[in-house]
């Protein structure tokens, strides 16, 4: 078995393309890196990598260690993390996903007391939607994810946490043609750019259960831009002619100045599908089930519609 040292030497020389560089990188000789690099290619019996002057590159052979040894080297930093993790609360990195229609009503306000009361954790939040995340979190690659996800889920290895959420407010701009219009049916609507997140499954099933015979491609149509950053969405739906929806945490400053407007939409949802997904059998970390007890308790305080 290869020591944890051989493979960051051939990490970092394939990285960095000369020996000096990837020996200042590691912290170590040159003439030990050499000789690291050469106990592994004779194990092998074959070059791993091609001497020139100006740069240092992999072989066929030595393509396939640095990324086995990648891949081994990241396993080996999830094992660190998750060690550290489940030792106490006082230590440790947590990484979460969080779909960003949620991040600043939910997780936000949850993050500030777990940072409040246990200063020395460290978090990595990404956004995006569960698509995106499913195979992050059986990857490990991130201790929980909240978000929109399927009202149930299919697969044994994923446990899903099903929070009681207000519904999303339709908003438009002052000057919008929908403004002050109420009762609008979905055809209406479908009729103007949306601009949103990335269009959660609620929001196609509900599309496709209102009977306007639309496919789910027909209702993606009229979304002019999708973006995770629910700032950007709503300037533009402020100076523009683009229809979005947030929670009203998201939307008490705008519709309290009239920057954005509510809209009356026909039938639409009572409340807001969002999960909280782990891994199914896996202990989680301390840090990371006290940080679902305060998103769940966040979604509990929330007003209803």
């Amino acid at each position: 078995m290869h020591h944890i040292r051989q493979l960051q030497c051939v990490e970092a020389l394939e990285a960095m393309g000369h020996f000096g560089r990837a020996a200042d990188r590691l912290g170590i000789t040159q003439s030990a890196l050499t000789q690291s690099i050469q106990k592994l290619e004779e194990y092998y019996e074959v070059s791993l990598f091609v001497r020139d002057r100006r740069q240092i590159t992999p072989t066929p052979f030595g393509e396939i260690i640095v990324e086995r040894a990648r891949e081994a080297l990241q396993s080996i930093a999830t094992a660190d993390r998750e060690i550290e993790l489940m030792r106490n609360l006082e230590t440790g990195h947590l990484m979460v996903g969080v779909d960003p229609f949620v991040s600043g009503s939910l997780l936000a306000p949850a993050l500030s007391k777990m940072l409040t009361v246990h200063p020395h954790l460290r978090f990595s939040v990404r956004t995006g939607d569960w698509h995106t995340f499913k195979a992050s979190l059986l990857e490990r690659k991130i201790d929980l994810y909240v978000g929109f996800t399927q009202l149930s889920s299919d697969d044994p290895r994923v446990n899903l946490k099903r929070l009681s959420m207000p519904p999303p407010i339709p908003v438009c701009g002052p000057t919008h043609k929908l403004a002050g219009k109420r009762n609008i049916p979905l055809d209406v609507l479908l009729q103007h750019p949306i601009v949103s997140p990335s269009p959660p499954d609620w929001f196609l099933d509900w599309a496709a259960s209102e009977g306007s015979g639309r496919t789910v491609e027909d209702i993606r149509a009229p979304f002019f831009l999708v973006a995770d950053d629910l700032h950007l969405v709503k300037e533009i739906v402020k100076h523009g002619h683009a229809l979005t929806a947030a929670l009203p945490g998201d939307l008490e400053i705008e519709i309290k100045n009239k920057l954005l407007l509510p809209i009356e939409v026909r039938n639409w949802p009572k409340e807001t599908p969002i999960s909280l997904a782990t891994l199914s059998g896996r202990p989680l970390p301390p840090a990371a089930s006290l940080l679902a007890e305060e998103i769940t308790k966040t979604a509990k305080a929330m007003p209803p519609a």
